[in-house]
C-alpha cells in the first residue's frame, strides 16, 4: 500500500463588482482558502498471476484552512469522499467500480504548462468556472453539467496504443442513493420511471510528444423524473507544446440541460477556451480566456473570464505562484468562480455581476 497526496493554500483578495442587487455593496474580501485541491490517497495492488492484478484507490479530501466539522465548509471533504474504487487490471486494460470523476476533468491538461503541476487555484480555471456549467438564466439556477466523483459507477480504461487511450463509464444513478424515490416522485405518479436513472461517459485521449487531443461525451438521465433535467455534453480539447516551452491549447464545449430554460425550453449553450503558457526551467507564465455563449433563446446569458499568472517550481513537488483573474457575467447570467459562496471562495454572484481575484498560492505534492 502507498500513501500520496497534495496540499494547497491560497492568500486571496476577492471582490464582487458590477453590483446589481439593492443594498449589496462590493467589498474586498481578504481570505486564506483551500480551493478543493488538498487531498491524500491510499492505493495498492496485488499480483494475482497471469498478468492479472487487483487494485484499490481511496481518496480523502480536506480543507487546509477550515475544520472538517465547521458549518458552511466546502463540499467534497472527508474520508473516501474523493475518487474511491476497487477493480482488476491486465493486458486488456482496467475495470473498476465505485466513485469516479468522469466528464468534469476532461481536457484539464491544456490549462497548465508543459510539465503541469502549477499552483494555479481552481477558481481561476476556465473549466471550473464556465465549461462545467450551464447557467440556465431563465430559471435563475446555475446548474452543474459535469458531475465530479460520479457515484454508483463502473469505469473501463483501455491500454495505451501509440499514445491513444479510451475510457468508458456507466452509472446506475449519479444523483446519489439508488432506488429511494419516495420523496422525489409521488407513489403511483405516471412519471415515476424507476429504471430511468443512468449515465454514460465516453472519452478518447491521444498524447504523443508535443500533441495532446481529447474528446469526451456525457449523457445523464435523471432517475424517477420526467425528461426535465436530463443532461448532454460534448467537449473537444487539444494543445501543442513547442520545443522552446510555448504551449497553446483550445477547448470547445457544447452542453444541454433539458427543460430548464425559459418557458420550459432546453438550456443549451456553447463555450470555449484558449489557454496559453510559456515554461522555461522552473518558471511558467500562464494566460487563459474563456467564453460562454448565450443559452439558446435567452439574450445576455453568457459570460467571459480571463486569467493570468506566474508560477515558480521550488522543486519537483513544491510550487508557488501569483495569479489574477476576472469573471464578467452578462446581464442575465450568474456564472461563478468555483467555490463562490462556500469555504473555498468569496461571495456568490447575482445575475450580471462580476468577480475578480488576486491570489498568492503554494502547493506541495507528497
Amino acid at each position: 500500500m502507498q500513501i500520496g497526496g497534495r496540499i494547497q493554500a491560497d492568500v486571496k483578495n476577492y471582490k464582487v463588482g458590477d453590483v446589481t442587487a439593492a443594498g449589496r455593496v462590493a467589498k474586498n474580501e481578504m481570505r486564506i482558502d483551500d480551493d478543493e485541491t488538498s487531498r491524500f490517497w491510499l492505493t495498492g495492488t496485488e499480483d494475482l498471476g497471469g498478468g492479472l492484478k487487483a487494485l484499490f484507490y481511496i481518496e480523502n479530501r480536506f480543507n487546509t484552512d477550515t475544520r472538517q466539522s465547521q458549518a458552511g465548509q466546502a463540499t467534497g471533504s472527508g474520508l473516501a469522499d474523493g475518487n474511491t474504487y476497487v477493480g482488476l487490471s491486465g493486458a486488456w486494460g482496467q475495470v473498476t467500480a465505485g466513485k469516479h470523476t468522469m466528464m468534469e476533468d476532461q481536457g484539464n491538461a491544456v490549462q497548465y504548462g508543459v510539465k503541469g503541476g502549477q499552483a494555479l487555484p481552481s477558481p481561476l480555471l476556465g473549466s471550473k468556472a464556465i465549461l462545467n456549467y450551464v447557467d440556465a438564466a431563465g430559471t435563475g439556477n446555475r446548474q452543474t453539467i459535469s458531475n465530479s466523483r460520479v457515484v454508483n459507477s463502473i469505469l473501463y480504461t483501455s491500454p495505451t496504443f501509440s499514445g491513444f487511450k479510451a475510457t468508458a463509464g456507466y452509472s446506475t444513478n449519479p444523483n446519489g442513493v439508488e432506488g429511494n424515490l419516495a420523496t422525489a416522485v409521488p407513489a403511483g405518479a405516471a412519471q415515476a420511471d424507476y429504471s430511468k436513472g443512468q449515465a454514460y461517459f465516453l472519452a478518447g485521449n491521444y498524447s504523443n510528444g508535443p500533441v495532446y487531443v481529447n474528446a469526451a461525451y456525457w449523457a445523464h438521465n435523471i432517475e424517477g423524473r420526467p425528461a426535465t433535467g436530463d443532461q448532454r455534453q460534448f467537449r473537444l480539447s487539444g494543445s501543442y507544446a513547442f520545443p522552446f516551452g510555448l504551449k497553446i491549447g483550445a477547448q470547445w464545449d457544447r452542453a444541454k440541460i433539458e427543460g430548464t430554460g425559459v418557458a420550459g425550453a432546453d438550456a443549451r449553450r456553447n463555450a470555449w477556451q484558449i489557454p496559453v503558457s510559456y515554461q522555461v526551467g522552473a518558471h511558467t507564465v500562464l494566460a487563459q480566456y474563456t467564453k460562454a455563449g448565450d443559452i439558446k433563446g435567452e439574450t445576455d446569458s453568457g459570460a467571459k473570464m480571463w486569467t493570468v499568472g506566474y508560477d515558480y517550481a521550488l522543486s519537483k513537488r513544491t510550487n508557488v505562484g501569483v495569479f489574477y483573474g476576472k469573471l464578467d457575467n452578462d446581464a442575465n447570467a450568474r456564472y461563478q468562480m468555483e467555490g463562490a459562496g462556500d469555504s473555498r471562495n468569496g461571495s456568490a454572484l447575482f445575475a450580471g455581476e462580476s468577480a475578480s481575484m488576486f491570489a498568492l498560492a503554494v502547493k506541495h505534492v507528497f
